[in-house]
């Protein structure tokens, strides 16, 4: 058993990133500002070097320079029409080859400037009859088309695993390599597929990162971090009654406090935009099951020597959809299903001891963190598991 003892130095980490972690909706921006953000903060105090597989910079790219290519047809059509209003024929230098060849030099003087690599996908050591086999029969991270079951999607994803597993192979040493991920299938598959490697680590998301950036900062050894935020995992949740979940009836009392109930019944009303525009009075109403979706617990703060405080998240997923009460009018929009989530943060506590033993577990609050009704995507319907009829608390 791992015990806690002071540590000199925190260990030196290889930081992988899936595309998720660095995407943003703004294409101004090169990555997303909570990435930036959380770079800036502990890439200077934490030793760690940044490797993105070519693959994901090229889906950065590609979403980059289509907003792009979106954002100068339109202006081209408009420059099409002022000359239909003064007769004259106008023409600018932005050509889409341009467009694509700056979004990509601007994305690596980005990677310049936070020193990061890039991986190419390991075609020639790739085993591609077992990928073959692995996407016939969807094996993870291959999975069916949220959209269109009897489609699959994946490949992106298996090269990206591909390329983790090729740098888990390079680095030796003292080095640790970290895959943050928010994709469940593909963390799914990287840590089954990668677990032998005992130094690799996935975490769902940057806030779980920076949670062992923090441990390490509080001279715990890397072992006893890596064991306690496991421990603290199950502790809050692990489909058993001695989990902190069951004993003291989280989920119960989520559903019976007036506060969360009324969300979690009645969704924001925005009939009247849909009667506008389909003339048709509607209903919205539930078109599926509660999910229940747990988030790896937070670290907090160390109180005294031996308290230690998380934050656990729940995630309350339901899909609801606007059911019209009278026929649609023909040409119409047709119903839009949406994804209602409610996020509860709990604060709880635990005295951990030496041996990484948790004791005297306690919740302290609840709060919520985060609530949207929103049309789903399809990779949250994957997340969430929507095109499955499993109803119970599921854990990252």
């Amino acid at each position: 058993m791992a015990r806690r003892r002071v540590r000199q130095t925190p260990p030196a980490h290889i930081i992988i990133v899936d595309s998720n972690i660095l995407w943003h909706e703004d294409k101004s921006l090169v990555v997303s500002p909570e990435f930036q953000q959380f770079w800036d903060d502990n890439s200077q105090r934490f030793p760690m070097k940044l490797i993105i597989p070519s693959v994901v910079r090229g889906e950065l790219l590609y979403q980059q320079t289509t907003s792009a290519l979106k954002l100068l047809n339109g202006a081209n059509k408009n420059i099409e029409k002022i000359g239909t209003i003064t007769q004259k024929t106008y023409s600018h230098r932005i050509s889409e080859a341009r467009v694509k060849k700056e979004v990509a030099r601007r994305f690596d003087n980005w990677i310049n400037k936070v020193d990061a690599e890039i991986r190419k996908s390991p075609i020639e050591d790739i085993d591609w009859n077992q990928m073959i086999e692995n996407s016939v029969w969807r094996i993870l991270p291959f999975t069916p088309d949220a959209k269109n079951p009897r489609n699959e999607k994946g490949f992106r994803d298996a090269l990206i695993l591909e390329t983790v597993q090729d740098i888990c192979s390079s680095y030796h040493g003292d080095f640790f390599i970290a895959f943050i991920c928010s994709d469940y299938p593909l963390r799914t598959a990287s840590e089954k597929k990668l677990h032998e490697y005992d130094k690799f680590s996935c975490y769902e998301s940057l806030k779980t990162f920076s949670s062992f950036i923090e441990l390490t900062q509080q001279d715990l050894t890397n072992e006893f971090v890596k064991l306690i935020l496991s421990k603290a995992r199950k502790k809050f949740y692990d489909n058993t009654d001695n989990c902190i979940s069951t004993k003291d009836q989280i989920f119960k009392k989520i559903y019976e406090d007036k506060a969360y109930s009324a969300k979690l019944n009645s969704p924001p009303d925005i009939s009247s935009l849909f009667n506008s525009l389909s003339g048709s009075s509607v209903a919205t109403q539930p078109s599926g099951p509660e999910r229940i979706w747990i988030v790896a617990p937070e670290f907090d703060k160390l109180e005294g020597r031996d308290t230690f405080h998380w934050i656990s998240e729940i995630r309350m997923v339901r899909p609801f959809i606007r059911r019209p009460l009278a026929p649609v009018l023909p040409g119409s929009t047709p119903p839009e299903e949406r994804l209602r989530i409610l996020q509860i943060a709990v604060n709880w506590s635990a005295d951990v001891k030496a041996d990484a033993r948790f004791f005297n577990c306690r919740v302290n609050r609840t709060s919520e963190s985060g609530y949207s009704f929103e049309p789903s995507t399809p990779d949250e319907a994957r997340r969430y598991g929507l095109d499955t009829g499993e109803a119970r608390p599921k854990a990252d």
